[in-house]
C-alpha cells in the first residue's frame, strides 16, 4: 500500500491509499494550485526534494509520500545609485512562473555603468528580464557621470588654444581660443 496526500495549496494523483501488486510500480504528478509551485515532497519521512512527479519502482513494501506546497511569489527588490532611475522601481512581488522586465533610465549626463543580480555583475545592459522562479533576488544598478571628450584640430594659419582639460562632464563649459597666425583673422 502507497499512502499519497498533500497540502491543502495542491494536490497529489494519485492520491490517498493505493494498493500495488509486488514487484509493480506507480508514477504520482503534483498540480498546485494557480500561484503555488512545489516546496517539497517526503517519500517515507525524508525529503525527496521539489520534483514536478515522484515513481516508485518494483514496489516491495508499504510507502508513504507527502507533497507541500508554497506560495510562488517573490519579492524583487532593486537599488539605484545617484544618477539615475530603475523602471519599476522596487520592490516588486513577482509570481512564480510570471515575466516582468526592468528599465534603468540614466540621467542627463550619465550612463549605466553596472549592473548586478544578487551581487553577481551582469554587464551595463539598459534593462533586465526576469522570469519568477519563486526566490527572491535583488537588482543593483550603478550610474556614473558621462565624460565627454573633445578633439581640437585646426586648419592651416592658425591653432586652438583651450583653457582646460579636453574632457568634461555633462553641463560644463569650456573655453577656446582661435589664434589666427600673423596675418590672419
Amino acid at each position: 500500500t502507497i499512502s499519497a496526500s498533500s497540502d491543502m495549496n495542491g494536490s497529489i494523483n494519485p492520491s490517498g491509499d493505493l494498493t500495488i501488486s509486488y514487484g509493480d510500480s506507480v508514477a504520482y504528478s503534483f498540480v498546485p494550485h494557480s500561484g503555488f509551485r512545489v516546496l517539497d515532497v517526503v517519500v517515507d519521512g525524508a525529503s525527496a526534494g521539489a520534483p514536478a512527479n515522484y515513481t516508485f519502482r518494483d514496489i516491495t513494501q508499504d510507502h508513504t509520500i507527502f507533497v507541500s506546497f508554497v506560495s510562488g511569489s517573490a519579492t524583487i527588490s532593486s537599488i539605484a545609485s545617484a544618477g539615475g532611475t530603475i523602471v519599476p522601481p522596487g520592490p516588486v512581488v513577482l509570481a512564480y512562473g510570471a515575466d516582468t522586465s526592468w528599465a534603468f533610465v540614466p540621467l542627463p549626463g550619465y550612463h549605466v555603468d553596472s549592473v548586478f543580480y544578487d551581487h553577481a555583475f551582469i554587464g551595463s545592459a539598459l534593462s533586465l528580464h526576469l522570469t519568477g522562479d519563486g526566490a527572491d533576488h535583488e537588482i543593483i544598478v550603478r550610474f556614473s557621470p558621462t565624460v565627454y571628450h573633445m578633439t581640437l584640430d585646426s586648419v592651416q594659419h592658425g591653432r586652438i588654444d583651450s583653457s582646460g582639460p579636453l574632457a568634461s562632464l555633462y553641463g560644463e563649459s569650456r573655453s577656446l581660443a582661435f589664434v589666427p597666425d600673423t596675418g590672419y583673422h
